[in-house]
């Protein structure tokens, strides 16, 4: 199937995307606690510092950046 087929899209809809929508709640809820060392790595940058985190979650290390300078923003850059 090539990028774009209707047909791989209503399979990543069906298979990919309602499971992760039907996790999504559960995930967050256990997943709140920043891992130390990321922490860590991110109080060590200097301010001014540009980092992405193109990963999924649900935004747990761009809270408390206010406390050490930093200033953290999220966009949500795709939609479905």
């Amino acid at each position: 199937m090539d990028l774009g087929d209707p047909e791989a899209e209503a399979l990543e809809r069906a298979h990919v995307h309602s499971v992760y929508e039907s996790i999504a709640p559960h995930f967050s809820e256990t997943r709140h606690t920043q891992w130390p060392r990321v922490r860590a790595f991110l109080r060590s940058l200097p301010r001014g510092a540009l980092v992405v985190d193109a990963g999924c979650g649900n935004g747990k290390y761009l809270a408390g950046g206010e406390e050490d300078g930093q200033f953290r923003v999220s966009f949500r850059l795709v939609e479905w």
